[in-house]
């Protein structure tokens, strides 16, 4: 009888210790998960934020030259540009990272639509500038309002 107990209770023992033990491994395997999720957000993220910053730098550079003159300003511009370097390249890697989410997907849509127009609209104030038919004066209404770009960009990051 005794010894019915003893190894009663030795095998209670092991299947609290394995019980223990399958418990650790689903929350250690959901951990892992969830890091996963965290640090793919952390990148998309970064990628949005570097969208961003090309855009500024772009726009800064777009200014600086028609203020001045001096074409070394539009080296932030031809950065933001260079299909190796620049925004396409980022927006490259957001399409990749988001594939899974359609959400996502459908407003990187936008914001490459607002990319390219604000591009579009920079290109146009420098060749206006090339071609001394830029008065500045009136290039309030040609510079759009980045606030659209930043929303969708934040929208991004939300959906994630």
């Amino acid at each position: 009888m005794k010894r019915n107990l003893s190894i009663l209770s030795f095998l209670s023992a092991v299947l609290i210790i394995v019980s223990i033990g399958i418990f650790t491994a689903v929350n250690l395997s959901s951990y892992v998960a969830t890091n996963k999720m965290v640090n793919h957000t952390l990148i998309v993220k970064e990628k949005l934020k570097n969208t961003l910053t090309l855009l500024l730098d772009a726009e800064t550079g777009q200014r600086g030259y028609l203020i001045t003159g001096n074409k070394l300003f539009l080296q932030h511009y031809n950065a933001t540009t260079d299909t190796a370097t620049g925004i396409n390249k980022n927006l490259k890697a957001l399409r990749k990272l988001t594939a899974d989410n359609p959400n996502q997907q459908q407003r990187l849509d936008l914001l490459d639509v607002l990319c390219t127009a604000k591009l579009d609209r920079l290109q146009k104030t420098i060749n206006l500038k090339n071609n001394s038919a830029l008065d500045l004066a009136n290039t309030d209404t040609i510079f759009p309002d980045f606030c659209q770009i930043s929303a969708e960009a934040h929208g991004l990051r939300i959906l994630r």
